[in-house]
């Protein structure tokens, strides 16, 4: 701003005068309603005269530059308020409950971090966008996105998360009520080909491939072993939607650790050419190289958490395996094969493996009372580019 050196016009300048500023500092008084004012704390005023006015202030906090806003509510010496705050941590919005000027509250609605991340109803996180309507009442709308005919997207709140901790493209809760997760308009389209669900292994299963054939136990546990297996399914390659995805729960697996945010403490000290204000600048840097200090300590301690946490959940992953139910799955298998033809399991040694049944010896083989229907583990379909028969899942 520059420093008012002069007051040509007769008379000093009183509150509702209206003045412009020359280069030279000289102040020129013009009539009129504006009021444009320096007040006692050094902040810069702009409204209009009478107590139902609208009413700008320019001012700092704890040196962050604000810009206030309020509006007459009607009701005695109250005023709505708003304002915009250029903070060290970020660009701010904040609002606050009606009350007298001075008087008010100021919450953070809305929150650009200096990493760049979106926050919108909460002051501060662990370093994404976020966005946040406390107080919402399960299943009522928290975001939604419309063309005013109707809504391609509808967000609402739920009380419960379960989802599984392993890495996705999008993770949604579920109402505790209901049940439900996704209500769609319309159908739901994936790239897989089969229904699958996680099943448990049992001791010493160990790897099962993709398409391979293999056995369930009577503890209803994944097995390898013919000598164990009671009924037969196939590893799913590449399913459309999978079932039984529970291993990697909170209650499985425990929470994810969530790494530290760096919030530099905030200055709150007099300003530069103010008292003090040399030895509250360096006890200021001194508290901020003690934040930073802890800051650090506690992102190498999550870190290490974290590390801990990531091979907890894989070895909780390895001890569980996609079986498809329906739809259709390649299948390990070496030999001769037409479509129509039948795959059951056999005995390969000690092991499981898949074995070509035309449909003629399979009627036959049902006509006599065997057992070959009661192993088959699908009907073969085409043939795949790598030479592997394409089944439509059947399970005896």
């Amino acid at each position: 701003m520059t420093e008012v050196t002069a007051f040509p016009d007769s008379g000093a300048v009183q509150d509702g005068d209206l003045f412009w500023i020359s280069r030279a500092g000289v102040a020129y008084k013009v009539p009129g309603e504006l009021l444009c004012r320096k007040n006692e704390a050094g902040n810069w005023i702009f409204d209009l005269p009478g107590a139902a006015s609208p009413r700008w202030h320019m001012s700092g906090v704890s040196d962050d530059p604000v810009i206030e806003g309020y509006r007459y509510t009607g009701v005695g010496s109250t005023y709505y308020a708003a304002r915009f705050v250029l903070g060290v941590n970020g660009f701010h919005l904040q609002n606050a409950a009606p009350a007298g000027i001075g008087g008010h509250g100021w919450v953070s609605r809305w929150l650009v971090d200096g990493a760049g991340h979106m926050l919108v109803g909460v002051a501060a996180n662990s370093g994404y966008h976020q966005f946040v309507k406390s107080g919402s009442a399960e299943g009522s709308i928290i975001f939604q996105i419309d063309n005013s005919v109707a809504a391609s997207l509808r967000l609402q709140a739920v009380t419960v998360e379960l989802f599984n901790s392993a890495n996705a493209a999008a993770k949604l809760g579920r109402d505790g009520t209901t049940g439900r997760s996704i209500n769609a308009g319309g159908t739901i389209n994936a790239s897989g080909a089969d229904y699958a669900e996680y099943m448990t292994k049992s001791e010493g299963c160990g790897t099962i491939a993709k398409g391979d054939v293999c056995g369930v136990d009577a503890e209803g546990k994944l097995t390898k072993s013919w000598a164990q297996a009671i009924t037969f399914g196939i590893k799913s390659t590449a399913p459309n939607l999978v079932g039984g995805d529970i291993w990697g729960s909170a209650d499985a697996v425990g929470e994810r650790p969530s790494l530290p945010t760096w919030r530099p403490p905030l200055y709150d000290g007099p300003l530069e050419g103010d008292d003090g204000y040399d030895a509250a600048i360096a006890a200021h840097a001194a508290a901020v190289s003690v934040a930073r200090a802890e800051y650090e300590a506690a992102t190498e301690v999550c870190q290490l958490a974290l590390a801990q946490f990531e091979a907890g959940l894989e070895a909780a992953r390895q001890r569980v395996d996609r079986i498809a139910y329906c739809g259709q799955v390649p299948v390990n298998f070496e030999g001769d094969f037409e479509a129509g033809d039948y795959l059951v399991a056999v005995a390969d040694g000690d092991g499981i493996a898949a074995q070509r049944v035309t449909p003629a010896d399979m009627a036959a083989d049902v006509a006599a009372g065997g057992g070959l229907y009661l192993r088959r583990v699908g009907r073969v379909l085409r043939a795949l580019e790598d030479g592997r028969p394409l089944v439509m899942v059947q399970y005896g």
